[in-house]
């Protein structure tokens, strides 16, 4: 998870908005101190180029997910305020750059080219890459495998193999590790099911849902009673795009429109003829639809996307949450048409970190020991990166107090072992961002669909010039 925005809607606001709100999550029960391996026992150590270890751990992220989650789960942390801190005797600063106009990317690179003529202790020590640019970095940084820093195979033993996968360099190394797993999944409102279709249950609702013609078919049942599938254009492109059968982008470098994603143009076209979808894009307008007295059925989401409407869908933020606070415990949770993947956040160590064996600690503390993931699970809710862990909370009396007790674990937990990164590619996020926006005009009947694919290849190859067009 670590971490998970729309990412695409997720906006610095809503981040900030959520910092300052305590987050209880889908949790029921205490968990247990999570235990972070001793400094003497991590395998290896680096020396900057004075043969000294350095003073100064400097991470760099785009908000504010990393930071809370070292607060929650290692206690060798101590906060200094104003993005400093300290552990031990090394100090510690925050990095935080928005990912607003890919902001965040601009600044990280600017820093991992410039890191061998950086004095040791400016240069990054450990940073995060998200799922849709996270090939962008295990493939062309100069990062240190995590057999290296001293997170071996069996530590990572219980991780889901995708999130591995997807982190391996050209030589099949694992350069990142990852503290949750994005399954993804259709979250919907129950009052308004009930209402619609005469039952909120999941697996009824599910059965309503299961294919991509009885989605539609919903879609046309609930317009007949006043409400509406979607809030936003992209909310069903996250199941179609990690469904395609080719990457977006071949070996030799040519983007390819992908017919599932093409079935996701033509279904919002005629969403938003048919009043189906709110035509929204800001995650404001979007949050104000997932309110009590909203007129959206549902979302597309993922665990990490649920905690943010969690909260942000509150009457009164200081009030128990129970249902009756605004939308709170009025959701439930299925596979929907196709089981899917969406987000993720893993942690990367780049050459040249100076601090290995606190960075190795941190890594093993946030990403592989089963207390602290245990606890993650149970505080946040986070679906997190353990099978184990997870497996036992599918097979328990685990609730979700926001998914008005369901225990969403148990479908979610075999879709995640089902998880196929095989077609991403480096180049997702600024190709997949130009679909979206390129199609705008042609949901709103503007342009043609194919002077919309046109803008679109023109949209990509200006982002990035490498590319050809079919």
């Amino acid at each position: 998870m670590k971490r998970k925005r729309i990412r695409e809607i997720l906006l610095v606001a809503l981040c900030t908005a959520m910092l300052a709100i305590s987050v209880a999550g889908c949790g029921n029960e205490e968990a247990e101190t999570p235990k972070v391996q001793p400094e003497e026992e991590a395998e290896t150590e680096e020396a900057d180029g004075d043969g000294e270890m350095g003073t100064v751990i400097n991470i760099h992220t785009s908000g504010n997910e990393l930071y809370e989650r070292v607060m929650q789960l290692y206690p060798a942390y101590e906060d200094l305020g104003n993005g400093k801190g300290a552990i031990g005797d090394i100090r510690v600063n925050w990095i935080i750059t928005p990912n607003d106009g890919n902001a965040y990317q601009t600044a990280l690179d600017e820093n991992l080219s410039n890191i061998e003529t950086t004095p040791a202790e400016d240069r990054i020590d450990l940073f995060t890459i998200e799922a849709d640019y996270a090939k962008k970095y295990v493939q062309t940084a100069n990062l240190m495998s995590m057999e290296e820093i001293g997170i071996t195979k069996e530590d990572m033993a219980e991780q889901y193999a995708y999130t591995k996968e997807i982190a391996k360099n050209a030589d099949g190394e694992i350069c990142a590790s990852a503290w949750q797993s994005t399954p993804g999944f259709f979250m919907y409102r129950r009052s308004i099911a009930k209402e619609v279709f005469g039952t909120d249950e999941p697996d009824d609702i599910q059965e309503i849902l299961s294919t991509w013609e009885k989605f539609d078919d919903a879609a046309a049942r609930l317009k007949d009673s006043g409400y509406m599938m979607f809030s936003a254009y992209t909310d069903s492109y996250y199941p179609f795009n990690a469904n395609k059968s080719q990457p977006w982008v071949d070996e030799n470098l040519t983007i390819h429109m992908d017919d599932h994603v093409l079935q996701w143009v033509e279904q919002t076209r005629e969403y938003t003829e048919k009043g189906y979808n709110n035509q929204n894009v800001e995650i404001s307008d979007i949050i104000l639809d997932l309110r009590k007295d909203g007129k959206v059925f549902g979302a597309f989401a993922a665990p990490w996307y649920m905690d943010y409407v969690e909260f942000s869908c509150l009457d009164d933020p200081k009030a128990p949450l129970e249902l009756g606070n605004g939308s709170y415990a009025d959701w439930a949770a299925c596979t929907g048409p196709e089981s899917y993947y969406w987000g993720g956040t893993w942690l990367c160590v780049p050459e040249g970190c100076d601090n290995i064996s606190e960075i190795r600690d941190l890594i093993y503390a946030l990403t592989c020991d089963e207390a602290a993931m245990k606890k993650l699970a149970l505080e946040n809710g986070e679906f997190v990166n353990n099978e184990k862990v997870m497996k036992e909370l599918a097979d328990s009396n685990y609730e979700c107090a926001f998914l008005g007790g369901q225990n969403h674990i148990a479908f979610l937990e075999e879709a995640a072992g089902n998880i196929d990164m095989s077609n991403q590619t480096m180049y997702d996020q600024g190709v997949g961002d130009a679909c979206k926006a390129a199609f705008r005009d042609y949901f709103d009947g503007y342009i043609s669909r194919e002077e919309a694919l046109e803008a679109f290849y023109k949209a990509a190859v200006v982002k990035h010039p490498e590319l050809k067009i079919p």
